[in-house]
């Protein structure tokens, strides 16, 4: 067994998976990932796996490069299918087509099925220093890994330690045809240069020993940070911005951005300029900010991830319970006929709900029963969402 199939061997038995998917442009490197899956799901028996090609439309060529995706694949004995998409050529290019393509493959995917890409050695230089270029901070710099998540989908990346040039022989030795995109030479492509640049430099070793020394180091730097935010988060959701400021500025910053994790991705700048907002705002100010759908805000010492939903239309039940998605359960214990509202005007209940630490940001969301707020009302109780508790005495 040479080593690209060996690889794939390893790398498939330990990451299962309910369907495999191979993304193939054409080019020399998914052409070789095809052709090794296929020829050890023969011999071994495998399940046939699910080839996809993705036209761009952004090449003259595009359409005869996957009908020679599909007729190489048709040989294997593997099914495959192109989709069609369009890029936005005014953004940028490179960026649109990746984010699109994966997508729209994912589009026909499961959850617990696989992709596999031919991402290999040299495209991890490559994407090392377009990180670096672009001012990655170090957990960028640790560059692909060999099985992540992308959209919520399993992406695995089986020939991360084989180069270019070994790719090339496994080409030759078995006779593979492959297309070339003559745009991979144009130098106005970021990582073609970058690409380009590398060529001329063969330090294998020095890289692998850097991305070691990233990999430990940032393990270990997660692990302090995981540690310290256990004593600044009463909830996950919920960060002691008072405890925060105990820290140095450089750690505060570290420990928020790491706090935000959990919102997916969001750019150190962006990290900066809302924590200087968090930090210095006075007790009866609300700072917030909206991250990926959720909201940020600050409600005296503490800063809180909250979804907030729309204000509820009015409702009308004389359940003894009513649920109202979003904004929590309503308990009606003697069975009288409700009238549940949204709360336009908070003036008059302003007192309370500062007695009861409710800010301000929520209490239009409070929903208003016969006409009063819930809690001027023993006889009817309400159970307020999870992240409303905190606040909610």
């Amino acid at each position: 067994m040479d080593q690209i199939t060996a690889l794939l061997d390893s790398f498939q038995r330990r990451n299962p998976h309910k369907q495999l998917w191979l993304a193939v442009s054409g080019g020399v490197d998914s052409m070789v990932l095809m052709h090794a899956y296929a020829h050890r799901a023969k011999d071994q028996g495998l399940e046939t796996a699910n080839v996809v090609y993705v036209d761009h439309n952004l090449h003259k060529d595009s359409e005869s490069w996957g009908r020679h995706v599909l007729e190489a694949a048709k040989n294997y004995g593997l099914a495959a299918q192109v989709l069609t998409i369009q890029c936005d050529a005014k953004r940028a290019i490179e960026e649109t087509a990746r984010e699109r393509r994966y997508q729209a493959i994912f589009q026909l995917m499961d959850k617990d099925d696989l992709l596999l890409t031919a991402h290999h050695f040299d495209d991890q230089k490559e994407t090392f220093m377009f990180r670096a270029l672009r001012g990655t901070g170090i957990t960028g710099l640790k560059c692909m890994t060999e099985h992540s998540y992308l959209y919520g989908y399993q992406v695995g990346r089986p020939l991360l330690t084989v180069s270019q040039q070994q790719i090339h022989a496994y080409a030759l030795k078995h006779n593979i045809q492959w297309v070339e995109d003559s745009s991979n030479t144009n130098v106005q492509f970021s990582r073609n240069a970058i690409r380009s640049a590398l060529s001329h430099l063969q330090h294998e070793t020095g890289f692998l020993t850097t991305q070691a020394h990233i990999k430990r180091q940032l393990s270990a730097y997660d692990e302090l940070l995981i540690q310290s935010l256990k004593t600044l988060t009463p909830e996950p959701h919920i960060l002691n911005v008072a405890q925060l400021k105990e820290h140095s500025a450089a750690l505060q910053q570290e420990l928020f951005y790491h706090w935000l994790k959990q919102l997916g991705a969001v750019s150190h700048d962006r990290v900066a300029s809302l924590l200087h907002s968090l930090i210095h705002a006075n007790q009866d100010k609300y700072p917030s900010d909206i991250i990926n759908g959720f909201s940020i805000l600050r409600y005296r010492d503490f800063a809180v991830i909250i979804a907030l939903p729309a204000v509820m239309a009015d409702l009308e039940s004389s359940e003894h319970e009513v649920i109202i998605p979003q904004h929590g359960r309503i308990i009606n214990p003697l069975g009288k006929k409700l009238s549940i509202k949204k709360m336009r005007k908070v003036g008059r209940y302003k007192k309370k709900f500062q007695q009861l630490g409710i800010p301000a940001w929520l209490r239009q969301h409070i929903p208003l029963v016969n006409e009063i707020p819930i809690f001027e009302d023993a006889s009817i109780s309400w159970v307020p969402p999870k992240e409303w508790r905190f606040f909610i005495q």
